[in-house]
């Protein structure tokens, strides 16, 4: 499940299941305004693309497509909305995560051997005037031009699975391949969860972060900032898959979920490495005597002041964000099978959450205070 459509009354809300079937929900009426199959296989990921002008879905088949919101928003055929479908190369579940704007600033990076110029990166993409005309003598594997770049980029699983690509859709290239080597792949196993941070448009700050999180239970943050993406830190975080990531809006804290009943928020230096001697926080979501322990989805809310867990014990639990306690608010019973997706809305006045028992859940909880 995941909000699009901007800002009320337009926000409506994108549905995806197992079969390939895609809706969008008109949220007064609650009924679905447009339904078509995106996909023969089943959906893994729904995003909003484009600066809104898109519609992202991520399928079993190793297709990424996108589709026109106009059109969609007209009643148009779903073929004449397609704009472009991008092959991956990858047929398991991880999901991509789309490119997001954190609070914090961008440095411009220093070269550093071969990694090539600091003229070249994401960094300098995003600290670039947004007016400046893309070069034509560019790295092949470079965004093609800084205007609304951001809106473009995803972060997608690829071959050999515990490897992930950043592609720029505009032109169905590859930005940066994040992968391992053959002996510490073994230990990863194939990623499962990701998210892509990207501060703020002016200069000095934190890189661009990539957060991948594994089957093994490890996590690797990915500095973007050059040509060729480096390995900023890697923690085993858990004994478990990790299945939900987000990190804070300001880039400071990381927030994971994994195979077990609990959740941990590790803190974030300057340079956007794993604090040294900041141990996690740990966040009970201990399950019910006759359910499952696990959480299955992790999501941050816009405003980085509360986070939420679906759990596979049909649980959806809210947790203030704020250290240091992390506190526990609710735990929400209505669904009565795993909990496989949540989405805030981007005003962070509504909790979307979608179920394996066929049913979307909506929640108003702990508005936002005006002003």
């Amino acid at each position: 499940v995941r909000f699009v459509g901007g800002a009320r009354p337009q926000l409506r809300l994108a549905s995806g299941d197992t079969s390939g079937e895609l809706k969008l929900w008109d949220l007064v009426l609650q009924r679905p305004t447009a339904s078509w199959p995106a996909s023969t296989e089943g959906l893994v990921e729904i995003h909003e693309h484009g600066g809104g002008r898109e519609l992202l879905t991520q399928a079993r088949d190793g297709r990424i497509k996108l589709w026109d919101m106009e059109r969609l928003g007209s009643g148009a055929a779903p073929d004449e909305s397609l704009v472009r479908s991008i092959y991956t190369d990858a047929f398991h579940f991880a999901r991509c995560a789309a490119a997001r704007r954190g609070t914090s600033r961008p440095r411009r990076p220093e070269p550093d051997n071969d990694d090539g110029p600091a003229s070249s990166g994401l960094a300098a993409l995003l600290a670039a005037n947004p007016d400046d005309a893309a070069r034509e003598d560019e790295e092949p594997n470079a965004v093609v031009g800084a205007e609304d770049a951001v809106d473009y980029l995803i972060l997608a699983p690829s071959e050999p699975m515990e490897s992930m690509t950043l592609w720029d859709t505009r032109c169905e290239a590859h930005v940066q391949r994040l992968g391992v080597g053959q002996k510490e792949s073994e230990a990863l196993g194939m990623c499962l969860s990701a998210r892509l941070w990207l501060p703020s448009p002016q200069p000095t700050g934190p890189p661009p972060l990539a957060v991948i999180g594994y089957e093994g239970g490890d996590v690797i943050l990915w500095d973007l900032a050059m040509m060729r993406p480096r390995v900023h830190g890697r923690k085993n975080i858990f004994k478990s898959p990790v299945m939900g990531l987000d990190l804070s809006p300001d880039g400071r804290r990381l927030f994971a979920a994994a195979v077990e009943p609990k959740a941990r928020v590790w803190r974030l230096g300057d340079d956007g490495r794993l604090a040294p001697r900041s141990p996690p926080l740990p966040v009970n979501c201990e399950a019910s005597e006759y359910a499952k322990d696990g959480v299955g989805q992790l999501a941050l809310r816009p405003d980085g002041k509360l986070f939420a867990t679906g759990g596979w014990d049909f649980r959806l639990r809210l947790f203030s964000a704020k250290p240091p306690n992390f506190a526990p608010l609710a735990v929400l019973r209505y669904h009565a099978a795993s909990i496989n997706a949540l989405d805030f809305s981007p005003d962070s006045s509504l909790l979307a959450a979608g179920s394996k028992d066929l049913k979307i859940s909506m929640w108003s909880l702990y508005p936002p205070r005006e002003g």
